[in-house]
């Protein structure tokens, strides 16, 4: 099966799977940031576009030369939307089990965490918590840490 053709097509899973099918060498890289842009703007729920996305991710026969061209490509235009898709589910749950991690600890040396506390947490990017756990063992208020005021 041509992987361009379906990439073209209306059928989503199709353009999910033509990481699958025959692509050529030097159109790999171009081929999944592609097929992961059309699957970001892609009129479904996100949990499908995650589910394709991963799809693309999992399969696309990437050596180390066009992963580099690969994540060139999802750094520019028309591409930046794929950025955001492009994490792994591992990562996601990586960064899940972080933001976890902090509450637990909060609640531990704290005995309390506000709801706004933690839902400040949960606003935090991966550095921003990677800080967080840094400062924790010296904190002695939640003010120490700059998340009350």
């Amino acid at each position: 099966m041509d992987a361009l053709e379906y990439l073209q097509g209306s059928n989503w899973l199709g353009v999910a799977l033509a990481a699958l099918m025959k692509i050529p060498k030097d159109r790999i890289a171009w081929l999944g940031a592609e097929a992961l842009r059309r699957i970001t703007t892609a009129p479904m729920p996100d949990q499908k576009r995650f589910l394709l996305g991963e799809c693309v991710q999992a399969y696309l026969p990437m050596d180390e030369d066009q992963q580099r061209v690969f994540e060139q490509l999802v750094t520019g235009e028309p591409y930046k939307g794929v950025q955001a898709m492009n994490m792994t589910s591992y990562e996601k749950g990586e960064e899940r089990g972080r933001r976890n991690l902090v509450q637990i600890l909060l609640k531990r040396k704290f005995k309390q965490l506000p709801d706004r506390v933690a839902e400040r947490v949960d606003g935090m990017s991966v550095d921003e918590i990677i800080d967080l756990i840094e400062k924790l063992p010296q904190a002695n208020s939640l003010q120490d840490l700059g998340l009350e005021n």
